[in-house]
């Protein structure tokens, strides 16, 4: 497979869980929204200050479990999330 095929592949494959993964809705000041999808262990996250959405790749349903209960979702995020799992 062609770099150019790897990339169109990754950016479908994020457009697709964009759109059809269930982001949930968090108390959070720094955090909007959580999805999750186990069969791909792809995780998104909205933040509230840009609006923008964040994929990470290889999540273990722990993590995302954890991270839905966690008192402080941007903690957690810092603690457990930031720069791991990366795309």
């Amino acid at each position: 497979m062609s770099f150019l095929n790897v990339v169109v592949s990754m950016f479908l494959h994020k457009l697709l869980l964009d759109k059809t993964m269930k982001m949930i809705p968090v108390n959070s000041t720094a955090i909007s929204a959580i999805g999750y999808e186990p069969m791909t262990k792809t995780m998104n996250v909205k933040f509230r200050n840009n609006n923008r959405i964040y994929t990470f790749c290889g999540v273990p349903s722990f993590i995302f479990d954890d991270f839905i209960s966690a008192n402080s979702k941007g903690q957690y995020y810092d603690q457990h999330i930031r720069d791991r799992y990366r795309c």
